[in-house]
């Protein structure tokens, strides 16, 4: 009957029969002598002992923070085209320094590619006309020629108001308000849209002591019948960017 040998690395063991050898909870890389073999073997080289032999683990190795970093760099990054760099480099020191620089450059990239996508000041303020253009005491008036309120006839309409742009970069242009015509007993008769052709430059730059910018504009088409002013509703509905460089040109 073959009898087995094992070594532990330190002390040798043995002899077992086959049966007896099963119980010592063998591993792959147990080394195990029988007559018959020249020399130790690990027990996943021997046929009869294969199925017996459970795998071993490797040893556990606590994750570094910075090579976590460093591999999802690479991720980001041409993986084999860092790994070749990376395989170029022959000092420890150097490695070290490559992968701190890879580190920093896959964060920058990421900062560049954040502010990109976040909309800037301007950019915002350009497409959120309403938001920075806010009307103050805007009235629908009925005028003569010569400036009297109800006066002789002929008469037109106009809208007077003061408007204020808050918007710290952008000057708007051409505001289109929208008049919302109500009788006296507040039945609504329709609205209008009008444009205000004029600028307003932001935080109100045309006049430094003033919150706000004077406007009026003249209805050309006659409120509808039975049109009571004081229940007139005045709104901004949008307005145009007005561009420094495109109209120097």
């Amino acid at each position: 009957m073959k009898k087995y040998f094992l070594h532990n690395g330190k002390d040798q063991h043995g002899p077992y029969s086959l049966d007896e050898l099963k119980q010592k909870g063998l591993t792959a890389k147990t080394m195990i002598w029988f007559d018959g073999i020249s020399s130790w073997t690990e027990a996943q080289f021997i046929p009869e002992l294969k199925e017996f032999a459970t795998a071993t683990p490797p040893p556990f190795e606590k994750t570094n923070p910075i090579n976590q970093t460093f591999d999802k760099a690479k991720k980001v990054l041409d993986k084999d085209y860092v790994n070749e760099i990376e395989g170029k480099i022959s000092n420890k020191g150097g490695k070290k320094i490559f992968k701190y620089a890879l580190i920093l450059l896959s964060i920058l990239g990421l900062v560049f590619i954040i502010n990109l996508m976040m909309p800037s000041q301007e950019r915002t303020e350009k497409n959120n006309p309403t938001e920075y253009l806010t009307l103050k005491d805007a009235l629908l008036r009925h005028m003569n020629p010569n400036g009297y309120f109800d006066g002789p006839k002929p008469l037109y309409w106009k809208i007077e108001g003061k408007l204020t742009n808050s918007s710290k970069l952008v000057t708007y242009k051409d505001v289109q308000l929208e008049i919302e015509f109500f009788t006296k007993t507040n039945s609504f008769l329709g609205k209008r849209t009008i444009k205000v052709i004029q600028i307003f430059p932001p935080n109100n730059l045309q006049d430094k002591y003033e919150k706000y910018t004077y406007f009026e504009v003249r209805v050309d088409e006659e409120p509808p019948k039975d049109t009571d002013r004081d229940f007139c509703k005045i709104k901004i509905i949008g307005a145009d960017v007005y561009e420094n460089e495109k109209a120097s040109q």
